[in-house]
């Protein structure tokens, strides 16, 4: 392999592969002896960012991690390469880059500006811990923003991740551009453009060219969403979501508020954005805001024109500026979405990669009174109790004190309970990943004192704005009790699958009529620990005794399913739904649509199936 290319690791990521001693140098300049890390900053999808400080400057030092191997992430080289060419005002100045072997990471050096973010400053707003800064500033922030655009796009590239929170403000509230793992450059899109033309023509290949979705989804244009093709224009829209943001002080596809949804093909209902703008906003602006964000790529404003607009509304409020332009009265809305929150311990002490929470073990109330068979009971069964859900691997599990490092842990599911043992604490028995958890792994919890999370009532919460591999546990009160990362894109997908399992099993087993009971009462192992199956057999056993009641209930969950799929343009697959099983709303929110479940139901068009798929996950985020 050569200096230049990359590979890839079993997650998908692609790798890069630094080797020769030049190339490393032209990247990671700094040496990292040289800088002093201090308190976390904030938190990407991808990185931390601490305050830092670098020949005796206060500087801002994001923190990349590497993989197992010691590989730099190719869009981590990306970033660096891009950072090194842009030298503008409103964009961060990048100072340099160091590779720290010891931490296994790449650090970014840049300044750091005496505020916080955009998006901090509008939720301050917007819950009254400050007063609103007024429009004039406001209309600075947003020039600012549109010259840093103007400026990449000047560069042939595409930030591809405009959102408020990577805007930074100083203490003059000038904002500058930040993280650019996203960013494309339009030059290295031609050459493979070029490449693909001839290939096409050499009738080598026959797919059309697609450039790749990311981004966050709230300020996402709908050909990203819809997996077309798409332009410079995609940071406009972005944008525009982020204007919309930054006049109503809302925050965008929550609370009902600039909702991206599959039926309208996730185009900006622009009444909802009319209707929270406040009675003193300047029109040009709101118009400026609604064009930004139009549907077709076509009909966005050019950077030039946006440049010019927003300087003559600064103009005109510099004019006709009173000092009372900070007496802004914001349209009230009733929050309606929940999120989960980080249940912080209580203990106030640092966890490290060798000592962790190890020994506290976690009991949920909700489980309390669940009392599972242990060996001696299970050896009375000629049926081994081994259909509970079970597996054991690796996790990386964030801490949840001091730094809130990413931490490596050996996870076990059994049943309804999720253990992990420190690294240097594994049985002997759990020394290959996904092997059969052993009888007695009860008595291993006392000699090697997991930690142990039941995991009954809980619920796996996943969004796009987290990095692919990882996923949180959350309580019924939507209290995050772990936060996780999978090691590759496989591992993932199966502990995915075996948390829902063990979920599911535990929460059967802990409901009034649930059907794991205690083995003292003698029930058969099938009822103890196959819940699942028991579940189909009494819902076939009521349809038998209830067809006439059953025939009614299956037309109402076809309607329903019907104008689901109708939401979507997508009503004549509702028999073929009905058919294979996906006959009410809350079988497709609890088991979801996967890839084989599309081919099964004989759903070959793309669009369709990008339609559902998004309209899947957005039910499932209303539940």
């Amino acid at each position: 392999m050569t200096t230049n290319q990359a590979s890839s690791d079993e997650s998908g990521v692609p790798q890069c592969a630094l080797t020769h001693t030049h190339e490393e140098k032209s990247l990671f300049h700094l040496e990292s002896d040289m800088i002093k890390i201090g308190k976390e900053l904030g938190k990407g999808a991808f990185s931390v960012v601490y305050v830092g400080e670098y020949r005796n400057q206060a500087v801002a030092v994001k923190c990349q991690p590497k993989d197992e191997d010691g590989n730099v992430p190719a869009f981590v080289c990306k970033e660096i390469n891009a950072l090194q060419r842009f030298k503008h005002p409103r964009v961060l100045n990048f100072i340099g880059a160091a590779d720290s072997k010891k931490t296994k990471q790449i650090w970014i050096v840049s300044e750091k500006l005496g505020q916080s973010d955009l998006d901090q400053l509008l939720k301050n707003i917007r819950s009254s811990t400050i007063r609103h800064i007024g429009w004039r500033k406001l209309l600075q922030i947003a020039l600012d923003i549109a010259e840093g655009i103007n400026y990449l796009h000047s560069m042939r590239c595409i930030h591809r991740d405009i959102k408020p929170h990577n805007v930074l403000l100083d203490n003059d509230s000038r904002a500058k551009l930040c993280d650019f793992g996203f960013v494309t450059d339009l030059n290295h899109c031609d050459q493979s453009a070029d490449i693909q033309t001839r290939l096409q023509e050499s009738h080598l290949i026959n797919t059309p060219r697609r450039k790749s979705y990311c981004g966050t989804d709230a300020y996402m244009a709908p050909e990203m969403y819809l997996d077309e093709d798409y332009d410079e224009s995609v940071d406009t829209f972005s944008y525009g979501v982020m204007l919309m943001e930054m006049i109503c002080c809302r925050q965008a596809n929550i609370d009902g508020f600039l909702m991206r949804l599959p039926q309208s093909k996730f185009e900006i209902i622009v009444e909802e954005f009319r209707s929270q703008v406040p009675d003193s906003c300047p029109k040009e602006f709101m118009k400026l805001a609604e064009r930004c964000t139009s549907f077709e790529p076509g009909d966005r404003p050019l950077w030039q024109e946006i440049i010019l607009i927003l300087q003559s509304l600064l103009t005109e409020q510099a004019a006709g500026d009173t000092g009372g332009d900070k007496g802004i009265t914001l349209k009230p809305y009733i929050p309606t979405s929940k999120e989960p929150e980080v249940e912080l311990d209580e203990l106030d002490y640092e966890e490290t990669s060798e000592s962790d929470d190890e020994g506290v073990g976690e009991q949920d109330e909700t489980g309390s009174s669940l009392r599972f068979p242990n060996d001696e009971e299970c050896s009375r069964y000629s049926i081994s109790p081994r259909l509970a859900p079970q597996y054991n691997g690796q996790l990386l599990k964030r801490n949840r004190r001091g730094n809130r490092r990413w931490c490596k842990k050996w996870f076990v599911v059994d049943g309804a309970q999720l253990h992990y043992f420190d690294m240097a604490n594994i049985p002997a028995c759990f020394e290959n990943p996904r092997t059969v958890v052993p009888a007695d792994v009860r008595k291993l919890r006392s000699s090697h004192t997991p930690s142990t999370l039941s995991l009954i009532r809980c619920r796996i919460w996943k969004t796009m704005e987290m990095p692919e591999l990882c996923f949180n546990v959350v309580d019924e009160n939507w209290k995050i009790k772990r936060e996780l990362q999978a090691c590759s894109r496989k591992e993932l997908k199966k502990w995915l699958q075996v948390i829902e399992e063990a979920i599911d099993y535990g929460t059967d087993a802990s409901s009034p009529s649930g059907y794991v009971q205690s083995a003292s009462k003698q029930e058969p192992p099938s009822q103890v620990f196959n819940s699942k199956e028991k579940r189909k057999e009494d819902q076939l056993r009521t349809a038998d005794l209830e067809s006439g009641l059953n025939t009614r209930s299956c037309s109402e969950k076809s309607n329903e399913v019907e104008k689901w799929l109708a939401t979507v343009g997508l009503t004549k697959y509702t028999a073929t739904f009905m058919e294979k099983g996906f006959d009410s709303l809350d079988i497709i929110r609890e088991k979801g649509i996967e890839t084989e479940d599309l081919d099964l139901l004989g759903i070959n068009d793309f669009l369709a199936k990008k339609l559902l798929t998004l309209a899947v996950r957005q039910l499932q985020n209303t539940r």
